[in-house]
């Protein structure tokens, strides 16, 4: 037999499931309340969010890094879909990072040299069927220190390899 308890707040009897646990209201009438509350304290719980998300910003940040490290399908699958959903803005960011690149290339470097680097990485990719990628070795937008998008700051790399080394530059990469 089920168990059952009643609500102190609409007098009903239900099954204990259709409670929160240690609550005295049943969950439907909680959520009553709780959208009642949050429309008379609309300011003051979008406040208590806004301070809970500056004083535990590094915890959700690593706690979302160690999930897409744990979980690297899914996490491709659900940026896969994001990116199918979101085309504008798929393409804005693809536009910002090549705006960054431009900001990044001086006058004097030789595209010519450049794209020799996109070309062997083609060419390694369809010769060994292994992906490969061109890299900057100072990363265009690292968080300590910016690179250029100049020939002698690229480097080929497998795909592995480059998604490992991310946005990071450290000095042993040279």
């Amino acid at each position: 037999m089920m168990k059952t308890r009643t609500c102190k707040h609409c007098d009903k009897t239900k099954t204990a499931d259709l409670f929160i646990k240690g609550a005295l209201k049943c969950k439907s009438c909680a959520s009553v309340y709780m959208k009642d509350y949050y429309k008379k304290n609309k300011e003051k719980t979008l406040a208590w969010g806004r301070q809970y998300y500056k004083d535990h910003v590094e915890e959700k940040a690593a706690y979302g890094k160690a999930r897409r490290k744990s979980h690297p399908e899914k996490s491709y699958r659900v940026n896969k879909n994001w990116s199918d959903k979101n085309p504008g803005r798929t393409c804005y960011y693809s536009a910002n990072y090549h705006a960054r690149k431009l900001h990044r290339t001086l006058l004097i470097s030789d595209e010519k040299k450049i794209l020799s680097f996109y070309q062997r990485a083609a060419d390694m990719t369809a010769k060994k069927g292994i992906p490969h990628h061109v890299d900057h070795i100072i990363p265009l937008n690292g968080k300590n220190v910016s690179g250029l998008h100049v020939h002698w700051n690229l480097q080929v790399l497998t795909a592995t390899a480059n998604l490992k080394k991310g946005n990071k530059y450290e000095e042993s990469n040279i």
